[in-house]
């Protein structure tokens, strides 16, 4: 139990620091912290793929745009959590 647990506790630290990202996009804050710094490289490689997927079926360049690869990348933490758990609770029991 206590493995299940921790790949709990990293796919819930993952999500918050994702969820993170997307509040500080919406305030103007100086990317020279160190700890904001930290949340954009562990969060990039999240977010960049599902974000350069997006670009190729999205029009830019019509007006305002919604980045919504943020909850994609969300629903794919959960459903690789989800199978990794599962997984582990079939080895283990």
């Amino acid at each position: 139990m206590p493995l299940i647990r921790t790949v709990d506790l990293f796919f819930r630290v993952i999500d918050f620091l994702v969820i993170l990202r997307v509040f500080l996009s919406w305030v103007p804050l100086a990317f020279n912290s160190n700890v904001i710094r930290f949340i954009y490289q562990v969060t990039d490689p999240i977010i960049e793929p599902f974000r350069s997927l997006l670009d190729r079926f999205m029009l830019l360049g019509l007006g305002f745009y919604i980045d919504f690869s943020p909850i994609i990348a969300l629903m794919a933490l959960d459903l690789i959590r989800r199978l990794i758990i599962s997984f582990l609770f079939s080895m283990l029991f």
